[in-house]
Formats: structure tokens, C-alpha cells, sequence
């Protein structure tokens, strides 16, 4: 009877960490990767970009489109890394340019400096938590270490 306890046990803690593990490699916990820009995900994202950066109706529509055409050329280049990695990493640099100019025409000067703000205190997250993922935030106050 032991035997039997000890081996559903041993059974369930198995099937608990191959779950955790084929969490983990399916993208998901990674910042926006893994988002499609009609998740829930994408929502809470855009909701918190929309208050950090007191957006108004108009500039909300707009920076939504845009995130969502970023999100998903970003994810193709994701995709087409297996070729030379020079190339994509220039590719990857430029798409994060051309992103930037146009989240500048549409917000105020005080919101991209904010929006700046919040993506480089993620990438100093990620790079300090070893693991290239971040707890984001845009703005003061968010995402911050104590």
C-alpha cells in the first residue's frame, strides 16, 4: 500500500514539473513575447500603457495599432532568426527604430520620454535578472526593485 502511495506520489510530481517545464519554453512569461495583439495579455499591456501614459482616446486607437503591426513584425523577424544572426539583429534594431518614430508622432514629448523610460528600465530588468525577462512599466513608480 505504501509502495502504491509513494509511486502516485513520485507520478504526480513528475507530471508537475514536465507541466512547469512546457510552460516555461512555450514563450509565454516573457514580457509581450508570446502575446497576440488580441490576448489578454496585449489588453492588460495596453491598458497599463494607456494610464502610465494618460493617453487620450485618439492617441489610445493609434498606439494600439501601432503596438499590434510591431508586435507582429517583430514576432515574423523572431521567426526568420535561424539565417544570419547579423542580419537579424540589424533587423531587430531597425524595426525598434522605426517603432520609436512612430510612437513619437503620436505621443506628447512628457509620454515618450515616459514610454522611453519604461522600455529601457525593462531591459535593465531583464538584464539584471539574468533570465531576459522583465516586470515592465512605463512611468515612474512601476516595475521598480526596492
Amino acid at each position: 500500500m505504501k509502495g502504491i502511495r509513494r509511486r502516485v506520489v513520485v507520478a504526480g510530481l513528475m507530471m508537475l514539473g514536465l507541466g512547469l517545464a512546457l510552460n516555461a519554453q512555450s514563450g509565454r512569461g516573457q514580457g509581450m513575447r508570446g502575446e497576440m495583439p488580441d490576448s489578454a495579455g496585449f489588453a492588460r499591456h495596453m491598458d497599463r500603457l494607456s494610464a502610465d501614459l494618460k493617453l487620450d482616446e485618439k492617441q489610445k486607437v493609434r498606439v494600439a495599432e501601432l503596438e499590434r503591426a510591431h508586435l507582429q513584425t517583430m514576432e515574423k523577424e523572431r521567426n526568420n532568426r535561424q539565417a544570419d544572426r547579423t542580419a537579424h539583429t540589424e533587423a531587430m534594431q531597425q524595426l525598434r527604430k522605426q517603432h520609436e518614430a512612430d510612437m513619437k508622432k503620436v505621443l506628447t514629448e512628457e509620454q515618450y520620454t515616459l514610454w522611453l523610460e519604461g522600455r529601457q528600465q525593462q531591459v535593465r530588468e531583464r538584464r539584471h535578472d539574468g533570465r531576459g525577462q522583465g516586470k515592465g512599466g512605463y512611468g515612474p513608480g512601476r516595475g521598480g526593485r526596492p
